[in-house]
């Protein structure tokens, strides 16, 4: 049974790539950096709610974690609430190398995340 549908996947996969052009691009583009930045976590994060099926869903969830100020006890659901507050953490940086430092961190975490999630759907 796959855990995530075609259309999603397929979402998941092209945030990552974009996600991986952004950073790219803001080491090529200083002047530009932080918006680079701010995209590619932005579609980092993406990612992983459409890897994860219905992202609309699971970003209301996480969202009201973040909101109550509060630790769940699901381990997934944990991880994601962690994500989400490093995500915000990054747009927050003044210092840029700083900033694509934590970006390229949370980018490998997705992209294994996605990685196993469309790894396990083409084996099925």
């Amino acid at each position: 049974m796959a855990m995530v549908d075609e259309y999603n996947r397929g979402w998941a996969l092209r945030y990552i790539r974009e996600a991986r052009v952004e950073l790219a691009s803001a080491r090529n583009v200083p002047a530009m950096a932080q918006n680079l930045v701010a995209e590619a976590v932005r579609k980092a994060l993406e990612a992983v709610y459409h890897s994860l099926g219905n992202p609309s869903y699971i970003r209301m969830i996480v969202n009201d974690f973040i909101e109550e100020d509060e630790e769940p006890k699901d381990p997934l659901l944990s991880w994601l609430v962690r994500f989400e507050r490093t995500a915000q953490e990054v747009l927050n940086i003044p210092d840029v190398e700083r900033a694509m430092e934590l970006a390229e961190g949370l980018l490998h975490d997705a992209s294994e995340i996605v990685k196993i999630v469309t790894e396990s759907e083409e084996r099925e």
